[in-house]
């Protein structure tokens, strides 16, 4: 792939993800998902991210 980072952490760390992206029903006419459903992933990005307990952050977009 493109640029790959290989980041190593030690330690205890949280993970999660989030889906990031506006809700459909805000969105302009002309830029609605069609046939999107309430909680619908279609046109939103997923990120991962890991938190280490001593502060480091890594986030990445899926």
């Amino acid at each position: 792939m493109g640029m790959e980072n290989n980041h190593t952490l030690s330690g205890e760390a949280e993970i999660d993800e989030v889906f990031m992206g506006r809700k459909n029903k805000n969105r302009h006419k002309d830029k609605k998902v069609e046939k999107c459903q309430r909680r619908s992933y279609k046109e939103k990005v997923p990120v991962f991210g890991i938190l280490e307990k001593s502060g480091k952050v890594i986030a990445k977009v899926v």
